[in-house]
């Protein structure tokens, strides 16, 4: 009997061993040169209007810098990253007018000035400020 609680104890602990509390941990390698599509700002699903590019990020490994695109314009970032700290050091954007979808490129601009950090969950990366989530996106596959 006692031998049965033994092996359920060593099981037990091998289990949780193997496996992660922070679901960061198995995910952090895709962070780097993937290309994250912007699914929502601020709790609202993000609007992409039919045959235009959707918003997106994607960040480099080597040269701490980023790249992305928010609807109508191009952006181009550098960041510092380092325990799911993220602070985005410089943030420069193309100025094209683009009136129908304005807004909605000037909230995730905004959201990237107040990230402070972040998270990634499956197939998600959320983007926080101040404990908040600012911005979710989502690996699609696409690199």
């Amino acid at each position: 009997m006692k031998l049965h609680y033994i092996l359920i104890f060593f099981f037990t602990l091998i289990l949780f061993s193997c496996s992660s509390s922070d679901p960061g941990i198995g995910s952090k390698l895709s962070f780097y040169e993937t290309k994250w599509i912007l699914r929502s700002l601020d709790g609202s699903k993000v609007y992409t209007p039919e045959s235009m590019e959707e918003a997106y990020i994607k960040f480099s490994k080597d040269k701490k810098n980023a790249n992305g695109f928010g609807g109508c314009n191009s952006i181009d970032l550098t960041y510092t990253e380092k325990n799911r700290s993220l602070k985005f050091n410089s943030i420069n954007a193309t100025e094209k007018f683009c009136d129908f979808i304005k807004d909605q490129e000037k909230k995730y601009l905004v959201a990237l000035v107040k990230t402070d950090s972040y998270k990634i969950s499956g197939n998600r990366l959320s983007l926080y400020g101040e404990g908040k989530i600012l911005a979710v996106f989502e690996d699609t596959g696409v690199k």
